[in-house]
C-alpha cells in the first residue's frame, strides 16, 4: 500500500489525486497528514500543492470524457470527506481505461462514492447560492458569512460575480476561514488576518433594512400552512445561524 499525504484543501488533494493515478501503483491511499498514523513499514509521500497540476487534471477529464464528469471530480475534492481522495484515484484510473463509459459503472463503489459525494455538494451549493444573506458593514462592503459542509466558497464566488457585479462583497467561511473578495473587477482570497470578526461593525441602516426583511417575512406567511418539516427538508436548520429574515438564533 503506497500512501500519499496532502494539504486540506481542493489544489491539494487534486494534485495528490493527479500524482497517486500517474504512479500506476495497484494499491494507495490518499490521507491528510493530521490524519495519518505512521507505521514501520511505511512511509508516505508528501505532495506539495501544485495548482496547474490540479487544473491539469480536471482538463485532461473534461477532454477525455466531459465537463459534467470533470465537475463531479471537483465537487468531490471540494466535500472534504474522509477516505474521498482514495475514491477519486480509483475514479480517475477506471476514467483513464474506459474514457466517458467508466462514469456508468455505479456498481464499482469507488465510482458510486464518487458519484454520491459530488451530488452532495452540488445540491449544498445550489441551496447557498438561495440561502446566503448579504449584510451591509460600515465600510459599505457587503458581508456574506456561510458555514457549508463543503469547501464551497470559489464557486459561490463564482456565482455571486455574476449576480452582483456593480456592488463590493464578501463571501466568508466561518467554519475554514476562508473568503473571497468582489472589488467590482477582480475575485481575490482574503489573507486570514484581514477576515472580518464573526459579528463585524453594520453600516448604520443594515439595522433597518433587516427588520424591513423580517416584518416583510413574517407578513407574507400563512400561519395556517405551516410546515415545519418540510421547512427544515427544504432549508436545513444548519443554515439558518446567518438569515436575517428571522432573529438570529442557533443553528441547532
Amino acid at each position: 500500500m503506497s500512501t500519499f499525504l496532502y494539504e486540506k484543501t481542493v489544489d491539494g488533494l487534486l494534485t495528490a489525486v493527479a500524482r497517486a493515478a500517474d504512479s500506476m501503483v495497484e494499491a494507495v491511499e490518499l490521507r491528510t497528514a493530521d490524519d495519518w498514523q505512521p507505521t514501520l513499514f511505511n512511509r508516505p509521500t508528501e505532495i506539495i500543492p501544485d495548482p496547474d497540476c490540479a487544473f491539469g487534471l480536471l482538463d485532461e477529464l473534461w477532454n477525455r470524457a466531459s465537463k459534467r464528469l470533470a465537475r463531479r471530480v471537483l465537487y468531490a475534492a471540494m466535500s472534504e470527506g474522509e477516505d474521498i481522495g482514495t475514491a477519486l484515484v480509483a475514479y480517475v484510473q477506471q476514467v483513464r481505461r474506459l474514457g466517458a463509459q467508466a462514469d456508468d459503472f455505479l456498481a464499482d463503489p469507488s465510482i458510486k462514492r464518487v458519484h454520491d459525494v459530488a451530488c452532495a455538494v452540488g445540491r449544498e451549493l445550489h441551496r447557498l447560492k438561495g440561502l446566503a444573506r448579504f449584510r451591509r458593514l460600515s465600510n459599505e462592503t457587503l458581508w456574506a458569512p456561510i458555514r457549508p459542509e463543503a469547501n464551497v466558497v470559489a464557486p459561490l464566488a463564482l456565482h455571486f460575480k455574476g449576480r452582483m457585479p456593480s456592488e463590493t462583497w464578501l463571501i466568508h467561511d466561518v467554519r475554514r476561514r476562508l473568503a473571497v473578495h468582489w472589488d467590482r473587477n477582480e475575485l481575490a482570497w482574503v489573507d486570514a488576518e484581514d477576515l472580518p470578526p464573526e459579528n463585524p461593525e453594520l453600516a448604520e441602516e443594515e439595522a433597518a433594512y433587516q427588520t424591513l426583511w423580517q416584518t416583510y417575512f413574517r407578513n407574507i406567511a400563512v400561519m395556517e400552512r405551516r410546515n415545519p418539516r418540510l421547512q427544515r427538508q427544504c432549508m436545513p436548520a444548519r443554515y439558518w445561524e446567518y438569515l436575517v429574515e428571522v432573529p438570529r438564533r442557533s443553528s441547532t
